[in-house]
């Protein structure tokens, strides 16, 4: 049984975070989101909080960054294989969160 929450502990404290959950599952809603992009869909993140975000899903390889060098230059960021194991997961917790916003009236989004 400790193997068990061994796991969990470790799996939400990769993917915990304020931000984290927010950041991988609008990736994992698109293909690649340039920088700028993100930022607008993240309401209210601010530049210092995302870079620093990214950085850590960078680092657990759960994101990929890829930069262009043309002009002017931009870079985007996608879901790496690891950061797509995640998507099942978060349909079932966006699926739980909907049934409850529905079966009550005091849960909203």
């Amino acid at each position: 049984m400790e193997k068990n929450i061994c796991g969990v502990k470790k799996a939400l404290s990769v993917i915990g975070g304020k931000w984290r959950i927010d950041i991988l599952w609008h990736l994992a809603q698109h293909s690649n989101l340039r920088y700028n992009a993100l930022k607008r869909a993240l309401v209210g993140i601010t530049n210092t909080t995302l870079n620093r975000s990214l950085n850590e899903l960078l680092a657990y390889q759960l994101i990929h960054r890829e930069q262009f060098d043309v002009s002017p230059p931009h870079v985007e960021y996608s879901l790496t294989a690891e950061g797509k194991k995640l998507i099942p997961v978060f349909e079932i917790i966006n699926y739980l969160g909907l049934e409850m916003v529905q079966k009550k009236d005091t849960f909203s989004c």
